[in-house]
C-alpha cells in the first residue's frame, strides 16, 4: 500500500489549483477513455460488524 501524502495547507491548495488547466485535463481524460486506457474502480459498501441501524432507518 502506498504511503499517504501529507495534507496541503490552504495556501498550497490555492497555489496548486491556480496552476491547473482543467480544460486540458478533461480533454486528456476523454482521449484516454477513447483509447481504452480508462480504469474502473469498484468499492463495496459494507457496514462494519456489529453496527446497529437506527430504527428510523427502517421506517
Amino acid at each position: 500500500m502506498p504511503a499517504k501524502s501529507k495534507k496541503l495547507s490552504p495556501a498550497e491548495v490555492a497555489t496548486f489549483e491556480a496552476s491547473r488547466d482543467l480544460g486540458a485535463e478533461i480533454l486528456q481524460s476523454i482521449k484516454d477513455m477513447k483509447a481504452g486506457k480508462g480504469k474502473v474502480v469498484v468499492t463495496a459498501a459494507v457496514e462494519p460488524q456489529g453496527s446497529i441501524r437506527p430504527s428510523s432507518a427502517l421506517e
